[in-house]
């Protein structure tokens, strides 16, 4: 069950690492990521199944709601660009929950994926590599996370044709100067791609961004795994 709720989290955190952003020329719309896994093994590569393999990203106003399927049922997530807040829509197994994170949880959420302590320097390096991806031209930017003497490093293809919209919650690539359309994270030692399939200028209801009374509300992640656990033990 512990590992279970781990990988949970895992994607949570994954879902949180997409948002915000909007189009430049759209008001509103509609963005499909697809998301792999390159560089699996051992007990991620038997969790597998479990991961998120595609999100579906929606954006009003500088609102946006991020949505994961996964084995378990869903992880949503809704914020605002305006606040620094988010909320985590957890489906699983039919069972509903909802958390609120500031910009500090995540941001500790972030840093015990990778062993907790200190947050990592960053250097970004930018580079005149360019490719098409879902019609945009993009520039590719390499991330170099130092943990002490340690280095993990990520890259980035974005495009300035498309603004970013930051909520504070992904401090590793507040720097990328655009929307970015394929990048790389590297959490709890699982390397994850992103990349942007197809965007879609389209209306977006209002109610995407308010939270069902059918979802409960819990404190902490610790809430929810013990709420689970019990529910386990029935």
């Amino acid at each position: 069950m512990v590992t279970y709720m781990r990988y949970t989290l895992i994607a949570c955190v994954l879902c949180l690492n997409i948002q915000l952003w909007a189009q430049n020329k759209l008001i509103e719309g509609k963005v499909f990521y697809d998301i792999t896994y390159p560089e699996l093994s051992g007990d991620a590569k038997r969790f597998e199944a479990m991961l998120p393999k595609d999100a579906t990203v929606y954006f009003k106003n500088g609102k946006s709601r991020v949505e994961m399927p996964n084995a378990a049922g869903k992880i949503t997530t809704i914020a605002d660009s305006s606040m620094s807040d988010v909320i985590i829509l957890l489906n699983l197994n039919g069972k509903k929950f909802a958390m609120k994170k500031t910009a500090e949880d995540i941001k500790k959420a972030q840093t015990d994926l990778q062993g907790g302590g200190a947050a990592p320097k960053v250097n970004i390096t930018k580079t005149d590599e360019t490719k098409l991806i879902a019609g945009y031209t993009c520039k590719k930017a390499i991330i170099d996370l130092l943990y002490g003497e340690k280095t993990i490093s990520n890259y980035c293809w974005y495009t300035d044709m498309l603004p970013k919209i930051m909520n504070g919650t992904d401090t590793n690539y507040e720097a990328i100067e655009g929307f970015m359309m394929e990048y790389t994270i590297t959490q709890d030692g699982i390397k994850k791609t992103l990349k942007v399939r197809q965007v879609f200028d389209e209306k977006v209801g209002d109610v995407l961004f308010q939270i069902s009374p059918s979802y409960r509300f819990v404190k902490s992640d610790e809430e929810l795994v013990e709420i689970m656990n019990a529910e386990m033990g029935r």
